[in-house]
Formats: C-alpha cells, structure tokens, sequence
C-alpha cells in the first residue's frame, strides 16, 4: 500500500506460573513511498507508564542495499532515520506488567486483525503453563487458532491469512462489524472489576467536618434532591479547575475529597469522587461510574478489565438514573458532554456485573432555534439581525466559546464565524444572554451588514439567503458505495433539530422571479421542510430540520442516507433572483 505494508507483526502473551506477565512485540513493516515513510518514521509505543515497563530491543531501518540504520530512542519514541522509499523498519518491544492489589494476578488486552495496510503475517500468542489458559473472545471470522505445547508450555495461537481490508470510508464506526480481533482476560467478571474499584476507592470518599459545612452552606433551605445535584455540581464545575494529567497518584487512584477541596484541582476521577463524597452527605447516595470515550458507540463488548479513561458518577432520583459529569463547566447537569454519549460503562455498585452504554440526547435535547430579520437596499448592501436560542450540548458549546472572551475577542470570533458565507461582514451589535450560569439554554442576538451582500447583474438582483445551520457537500458521506456502517454521531448535525424562521425585506418594486417550491423530506430518523414565499416587498421563509442518527446507518441503508442529506444540501442552497424592474 501507498502507506506502507506489514509484512510481519506479532504480540505475545506470556502467563507465567506466578501469574506475573509479559509481553513482547515485533513489527516489520515495508515502507514502498515517500507518504509510507511520512506515515512510520516515528512510532510511539502503546502502554500505560503507571503500571508497565517498556523496554526496546530492536529498532532499526533496513535499505534495499542490507544496510541497517539504528534508530533513535527516547521514552517509548522511535525515530526511524536516513529513511528512503523502499526500506524497511524493524522494531521489537517488551511490556513489563506490574499490576498491584487485586490485579496482580491477572492479564487483559484485545488484538485487532484489521489493520489499515496490507498485512502478510499477523500473530496472536498466549504462552501459558500447560494446566493454565487465558480466557478468550474471538470477533469476525477468518481467524485461525492452533494449540501447541512446547518445553512444559501451552502456546495458543491466533493469525489471519494476508490481508488487505477496504480503505478507511469517511464517518465509520469505531467498531466495524466486519472487525476481527481477540479480546482475552483472566478476569472472572465485571463484577471483579466493580469490587477491585470499591476497594481502591473506599477510603477517598469522606466525611470530614469540612466537607459537611460545605454541604450544609450549598444546600441550606434545599429540599428537591435534582436542586441539590444541581448545586453541587454547579460549585465543583466552577470551583475545582479540572486536570487531564493523572501525576498524583496513578491513573486508576483518585485523590481524597479533601485533598481535592484543598487544591482545588483535579482529574475526572478526583471531581467525580469530591462530588459522591458530597452528594452522600447530602443525603444522594451515588456511585462512581468508569467510563471508556474510545469506545463511542462501539457494537462489541469490551474485553473484562480496567480499559477506562474517563470518571463520572451516577445517582437515582424519582427512580429514573441520572449519570453527571463534574468535568464539564458549560454544561447543564441535566446533560453529559458529547464524548460521554454512547460511550461504554460501568457502574460501581454492589452487584452490577455488566456493562451499559451511557445514554444518548434525543434530537429534542439538542435544539438551535434562530429569527432572522434581513433587509436589503437598491445598492446591494445587506443588514441581517438574528437572534438564537441555543439548547443542550449547543448551549455549552457556544459558552465554551464566549464565556470566557472579552468583548473585542467576542465580536472577533462571531466575525470569523460569519466570514466564509460573507468575507466583508461587520458586526453592529452583539449580546449574550446566560453565559455565566449553567442552565439548559443560551439566547443571544447579534446584527451584522454586508456592503455587498447582493450580487447585481442589469435587472437582477441575486440574495443568498445563507441559512445558518445548512448542509453543504462536506457533511455528507462521499462514498458511491460502502464497505462499512455509517455513524453520524461524529457530524455536528447528526442529533438536533434545527429551526429556523426569517423575513427578506427588498425595494418596492423588486419582483422573486425563482421562488423555490416547498420542500418536505422525510427519510429514517430525519426529517426536513423548507417553505418559501412572497408578499409584497417581504419575503419569508422557514426552515425545519430534524436528524436522530444515535443508531449506526447499515450499508443498505446508506444509499437512502446518502440521497436524503444530498436533496437536504441541494435544498439548503437558496439563491433568490429578483427582477429589479
């Protein structure tokens, strides 16, 4: 392939009678382009620095000529140099694994056999006393699996003929469901994984006299237990200052509801276990939840073990569960951020054994909700006044970006926003409404002009009516034909509904010559309607757009997909003609 071929990679799994374990890595690969060396010049080892021990063995680039070139070495970084089309790099790598606690005596990680190159030869191996084994999931087919025995050992092995998958296709699942891959632990359950978490944690959830006082000031006079959750996420989300680098303790270890108080400072498992400490004293008893963000959406189950990177906490009020993230300080409590939705979980509670998947907004919970009033003058310039109402995930994205900016930096962003529909545009006025709360929805109103809005030609007069929020070619899918399922949770669209509502006022006189027709579509979890008309020197128009893509699109359903946001953009485009006789 153009970037590269493998022409051998290898993982081995060594389970050791201790129950202590290894692994070792080899990797050949053949870099045939400029764009294969761009893409593997530099290689990062995968591992997790609080709990193992990397060690490189081999790491080298081999010429066409025989000639070997060592590479550079630094902290899990490899740097292949003197590269040339043609050559190949050699590397081999060891991961000692160094769990402690309940852990210790166990293995887990999963191999895919999907790589996005062409692949000659793939190994998976298990090296295991003869009486033991390391428990296994095979997904996908076309793998195959050998059991040898060699000097008082068991190898289990895994591989997959040469391969060459479809290349990578645009919005695709994390998990295609042609995947092949192994997943393996030693672990008996879930349940393991949820008392291992108990025990790492009892002790940094509290109850110190500090924290009571806390509790008491923020929840004083407060008997509606949603008010409370409310409060108290309202004072971590702009009291803590979150932290993504875990140096305190380990990645799993939070710090004690104290420390964090004190500090005032923290990663996601540090907010999330202040918050249970002071929910539990407020009366709201909670549960921390581990959360895997990589594992959006994904159709197979993970692999049994701590495979998390996220925390947030869980509580059930009036019977319904209510999942909070204490990281997010734009966000309403009622809402998880986008990266939390659909993202694999576990619950720490006495006798929960599964997995769930965190839920995910209907089209409802996101809604942008816009008035446009547009004038526009015999010499072609245009004036445009919009007001907004911006709900849910869109609320906290818009205060993630003007809470914070001073009034220049404010109108600055909203000008850079405007600028590719119309590159001259000056803002007026703008004013924003509720962006130092937290609740569910931001207003704003913003008036802008354009000295050249209008495009005129003799006796006709072209407005682009230039609808916020419209489809273009760059959000659809571009494939004629798929390999793999279509996911449309990663477009900003692909969960809202979209209104808007807007007034063209033109010189007397001005005649719509190309009055669009009333459109309606209707197709799977999506629904659109765009009407236009004209009254005197008014025109008006309303805009509808409703999309609830949280499913994966199948294939067969792709070509449906496809047609329906392709009429969408068509429609969207309006460009008015107007006789200016």
């Amino acid at each position: 392939g153009d970037n590269g071929s493998i022409v051998a990679y290898t993982k081995d799994v060594f389970f050791y009678p201790s129950r202590c374990s290894r692994e070792r890595y080899f990797l050949v690969v053949h870099l045939p382009t400029q764009a294969a060396i761009d893409s593997w010049k530099e290689y990062r080892l995968s591992y997790n620095p609080h709990y193992q021990v990397a060690h490189i063995t081999r790491a080298f680039s081999k010429s066409a000529g025989g000639k070997e070139t060592p590479a550079d070495i630094e902290r899990g970084m490899v740097v292949f140099k003197t590269l040339q089309p043609g050559d190949h790099i050699v590397l081999e790598w060891t991961l000692e694994n160094h769990f402690r606690g309940d852990m210790a005596r166990h293995v887990w990680g999963e191999r895919s056999f999907d790589l996005p190159y062409p692949v000659f030869k793939s190994h998976l191996r298990f090296v295991t006393p003869l009486e033991d084994t390391i428990p296994y999931q095979i997904q996908g087919d076309s793998l195959l699996v050998t059991i040898d025995t060699m000097q008082g050992y068991r190898v289990t092995t895994f591989r997959r003929d040469p391969y060459k998958n479809p290349g990578s296709e645009s919005f695709m699942l994390i998990d295609p469901p042609s995947s092949h891959r192994v997943s393996y632990s030693t672990l008996p359950g879930w349940g393991a994984v949820v008392e291992w978490y108990q025990n790492l944690t009892e002790n940094k959830v509290e109850a110190t006299a500090e924290l009571r006082d806390l509790v008491d000031s923020l929840c004083s006079g407060v008997n509606d237990p949603f008010e409370k959750v409310e409060r108290i996420h309202r004072y971590i989300t702009g009291t803590i200052r979150y932290s993504f680098v875990p140096f305190r303790q380990s990645a799993w270890i939070p710090q004690s509801a104290g420390e964090v108080l004190a500090t005032r400072i923290g990663d996601c498992k540090d907010m999330s276990s202040l918050g249970k400490s002071l929910l539990d004293l407020a009366g709201i008893p909670s549960s921390l939840v581990l959360v895997n963000t990589r594992d959006r959406n994904s159709i197979y189950p993970s692999y049994v073990g701590p495979n998390f990177n996220h925390c947030i906490l869980s509580c059930t009020l009036d019977g319904e569960r209510l999942f909070v993230d204490m990281t997010d300080a734009n966000l309403s409590v009622k809402n998880l951020p986008r990266m939390d939705q659909g993202a694999i979980a576990l619950i720490i509670e006495e006798g929960v054994d599964s997995l769930a998947h965190l839920p995910v907004d209907t089209d409802e919970a996101r809604l942008i909700s816009r008035t446009l009033r547009t004038t526009v003058n015999e010499e072609g310039a245009l004036t445009r006044r919009v007001k907004t109402s911006k709900i849910g995930l869109f609320a906290a994205h818009m205060r993630d970006g003007y809470r914070f900016q001073a009034p220049k930096e404010r109108v600055k962003r909203l000008r850079s926003a405007l600028a590719d529909d119309w590159p001259d545009v000056g803002i007026d006025t703008l004013l924003l409404e509720k962006l130092d709360t937290l609740s569910d929805t931001v207003t704003y109103e913003y008036r802008y002009g354009v000295a050249n809005g209008v495009s005129l030609s003799g006796n006709t007069a072209i407005v682009p009516l230039n609808i916020p929020d419209r489809l273009t070619g760059e959000h659809i899918p571009n494939e004629e034909r798929r390999h793999y399922d279509v996911d449309m949770t990663h477009t900003w669209f692909g969960i809202g509904t979209f209104i808007t509502a807007g007034t063209l006022e033109v010189p007397q006189g001005w005649r719509l010559i190309n009055r669009p027709e009333p459109v309606r579509l209707d197709a799977k979890n999506a629904d659109y309607t765009l009407e236009v008309a004209q009254e005197g020197s008014v025109v008006t128009f309303r805009r509808t757009a409703r999309f609830n893509y949280a499913t994966p699109i199948t294939t067969d359903e792709y070509p449906a997909l496809r047609q329906f946001l392709s009429q969408v953009a068509k429609a969207d485009n309006v460009q008015l003609i107007f006789s200016t006789e």
